[in-house]
């Protein structure tokens, strides 16, 4: 079994991969709007897409 330090939320991994997109000038495509933009360095409307 992992221990607690090892265990991530999701929100942590979605910024992480917001954090791949914009430094590979790419872009993150998501369902809703809940993942905290400000927690991303460089991150602009145009690196977040929502369907």
């Amino acid at each position: 079994m992992p221990s607690i330090s090892c265990m991530r939320t999701t929100l942590d991994i979605d910024d992480d991969l917001l954090a791949l997109a914009v430094a590979h000038g790419g872009r993150l495509v998501r369902f809703d709007r809940a993942i905290p933009t400000a927690a991303v360095h460089g991150v602009t409307t145009a690196h977040l897409v929502v369907l």
